[in-house]
């Protein structure tokens, strides 16, 4: 008989955790020198391969699964050991996939608890609140004419309205007014980072009401009726909302470390100069780049007293894009840290899931540069109580989607 020239054993496992050996069986012979021969040497107590699967001269390959027999005198009682340890070891895999995804999940929702979900679809207008004299004479003359068209969208753009709200506390009021109203609008396919301020000062139409300013729609209907004055006079489609408060925006600067803000001449004589004694940064700022803390990076925020509110809302944006350098080389341990200490200032209609989204998509803009916008734009008005909405209305939506 021909000597068997080689062959190799290996184990297998295919997709349903069954084990095999493969024996690879390299052999030729002839008719002569093989005759009365059965089989090779068996490889491991487990199978033998017969001669005669072996073509002349040819290479088989045989699969036997491994079986392990009890008792001679007694049937083969068929199982595969291997496969049980496959499986076994497929079952704690998947466990401890399993408890990350617990342990992920319960801490995603408690950083969305900490936060206070407000949302109601329904709008109700408050027809009786009237505001001071003071206030009410910021109101500019005027007859509002909101345009025609249709709401704009994109699947691949989240807008979002960010509201600053004027309460000191961390507490939310119903009687607070919108300080500040943003637009902040992500495209998931670009990952484009847009920032518009809406001037708080334009006047709009209330239902209900006379035409009010901007900033008055929250006190007189909350976030709803906000946004819904900013769809139906932008059209723009917005539908979620991030409120915080003054408290909150004084915090959070402290606890990104401060923000590196580049001063003129005036800004810096404007937070040198106390107006009307109602607050002091406690020391001199110069001009050119200085380290702001919260206090100070808040003053800066609501200085208008030496230009406009225009300039002033640009340095809200000024303030917000610093904030977003620093959180951009934030660990994920420093920013759980932050997310504990400030999500408890933040207010949101924005659900579990939407919020999930939000947070999974966020490191995709991390190095994209804002780009910014003023609302009215230059040339569309004459004063704030007669703003072109369908004029601006089409630039904001090229300024977004385009």
């Amino acid at each position: 008989m021909n000597d068997v020239t080689d062959y190799n054993v290996k184990s297998e496992t295919d997709s349903s955790c069954q084990d095999y050996i493969t024996v690879s069986v390299n052999a030729s012979h002839g008719t002569s020198d093989t005759e009365g021969v059965e089989s090779v040497e068996e490889v491991d107590d487990d199978f033998s391969l017969s001669l005669e699967d072996i073509p002349e001269g040819g290479e088989k390959q045989r699969k036997q699964r491994i079986f392990d027999v009890s008792d001679e005198d007694e049937p083969a009682e068929r199982y595969s050991v291997a496969k049980k340890a496959g499986c076994i070891s497929c079952s704690v895999v998947m466990l401890i996939i399993f408890a990350i995804i617990g342990t992920a999940t319960a801490v995603f929702y408690h950083y969305y608890n900490l936060m206070d979900f407000s949302d109601s679809d329904e709008v109700v207008i408050d027809t009786n609140v009237t505001f001071s004299d003071a206030e009410l004479s910021e109101v500019p003359d005027g007859k509002v004419q909101v345009g025609d068209g249709d709401i704009h969208s994109d699947g691949s753009v989240t807008n979002l309205l960010l509201i600053g709200t004027d309460e000191r506390s961390k507490k939310f009021s119903k009687n607070a007014r919108a300080d500040s109203v943003m637009l902040l609008s992500l495209n998931r396919n670009t990952h484009s980072v847009r920032l518009v301020s809406l001037e708080r000062g334009m006047l709009v139409s209330i239902p209900g009401r006379k035409d009010d300013i901007l900033t008055h729609t929250f006190r007189y209907g909350g976030s709803g009726l906000l946004m819904k004055t900013v769809r139906t006079h932008f059209k723009v489609d917005v539908d979620k909302y991030v409120r915080v408060n003054l408290s909150m925006f004084s915090k959070l600067v402290d606890e990104v470390g401060g923000v590196d803000i580049e001063l003129t001449q005036e800004e810096a004589y404007g937070l040198n100069t106390p107006n009307y004694n109602t607050w002091k940064l406690g020391r001199k700022v110069h001009e050119g780049v200085n380290h702001l803390n919260g206090y100070e990076a808040l003053q800066y925020t609501r200085l208008r007293w030496i230009d406009s509110d225009f300039k002033r809302i640009e340095r809200q944006r000024k303030v917000i894009v610093a904030i977003k350098s620093n959180i951009s080389g934030m660990t994920v341990s420093e920013l759980g840290d932050l997310a504990e200490e400030c999500l408890p200032y933040f207010q949101t209609n924005l659900n579990a899931l939407e919020f999930a989204g939000l947070l999974s998509d966020l490191p995709i803009y991390y190095d994209s540069e804002v780009e910014q916008l003023t609302i009215p734009a230059s040339g569309t008005y004459k004063t704030l109580g007669n703003v072109d909405f369908e004029e601006n209305a089409e630039i904001l939506n090229a300024f977004l989607y385009d």
